[in-house]
């Protein structure tokens, strides 16, 4: 399936880790060009680049680059130059450009391409900014329980007969089905990142990023309530700010 061109430049540093979850964990085939060079460019500002990004933007550079190189001639070296000249030159950044250039410099490699080293030349790419404000997740506030009367100082235990206990109505089946589907985000999301986790601002604001088709009213509250249940059963684990899958540490 193929990933929508996403809005990367100018992300800050939670939002651009939200959405780049699923993107770098994607084959050259499957990314919109424009965003394969973003984060090329993103790439480029080296101590820059926000330090939970870094091992994954590093092993897309790698993974980028070897998919480069394993394209045949033909065809689908053809396509893949054509859709690259396409892109305004200045989303180039320096180190795609190198690695074109090198690519091109193979013997065997069909020279395709060749004028688009000459056209970026004169170019100089547009950095990759990121804006320092950064994405809220408003939390839930859960109200104190009342005090008992039993409890008040000074006033009697209350004599009349506690009113029977209603049952509890099974949850209606939509309300069961957007569990569900909060579980699974959730659980793709943190078996995505077993080394390091994410914290719950980032894992909050990416499941609410995922569900802005299906459940566009998803708050922010619904998904913590679903965290409390997979820490209950095992299935996911918190610790020094971070959620992890309960089958890692």
């Amino acid at each position: 399936m193929h990933v929508p061109v996403l809005n990367l430049r100018g992300s800050d540093p939670t939002m651009l880790e939200v959405q780049l979850q699923d993107l770098l964990r994607r084959p050259l085939g499957q990314i919109a060009m424009v965003n394969m060079l973003d984060v090329m460019s993103l790439s480029d500002l080296g101590d820059g680049v926000p330090a939970t990004l870094r091992p994954g933007v590093k092993g897309f550079v790698k993974q980028m680059t070897q998919e480069i190189s394993d394209l045949p001639n033909g065809q689908s070296w053809t396509e893949f130059v054509d859709e690259l000249a396409e892109v305004d030159a200045t989303l180039v950044p320096h180190q795609f450009r190198a690695i074109f250039k090198e690519e091109l410099g193979q013997t065997e490699r069909d020279q395709h391409g060749a004028n688009l080293v000459d056209h970026w030349q004169p170019i100089v790419p547009a950095p990759f900014e990121l804006t320092q404000t950064t994405t809220r997740v408003v939390h839930a506030e859960v109200a104190n329980e009342p005090e008992s009367i039993s409890s008040r100082k000074g006033i009697a235990a209350a004599k009349t007969k506690p009113p029977a206990k209603r049952r509890k109505a099974a949850p209606p089946s939509k309300d069961i089905e957007r569990e569900e589907w909060i579980t699974e985000c959730i659980l793709e999301r943190i078996r995505g990142c077993r080394d390091q986790g994410l914290s719950e601002t980032v894992l909050v604001a990416g499941v609410r990023h995922r569900a802005k088709t299906q459940y566009p009213d998803l708050m922010p509250f619904e998904i913590q309530a679903v965290l409390r249940k997979l820490k209950e059963n095992g299935r996911a684990r918190y610790r020094a700010g971070r959620w992890k899958s309960g089958d890692t540490w």
